[in-house]
């Protein structure tokens, strides 16, 4: 299975998955059903990555994103 950067491969998705809670259903049946939790984590590493100044972008230095003007001191 192909997979971008931001998502687990095979591999990390079995070394995390124990670690987890089992899945949890209502007992009335209401409700939308969930996503799994591949997905959800593959959601909220997409957010660490792709939001502006993400992170996990490594070409970003800290502070960066928040940076403006030409850097002389004139904005």
């Amino acid at each position: 299975m192909s997979h971008g950067r931001y998502e687990l491969s095979q591999r990390q998705w079995e070394l995390v998955k124990e670690g987890l809670p089992p899945p949890s259903v209502r007992e009335d049946g209401e409700g939308r059903p969930s996503r799994s939790d591949r997905e959800l984590l593959n959601g909220m590493f997409w957010i660490l990555w792709a939001a502006p100044g993400g992170i996990c972008q490594p070409s970003m230095g800290l502070g960066r994103p928040f940076t403006t003007g030409s850097g002389n001191g004139s904005s």
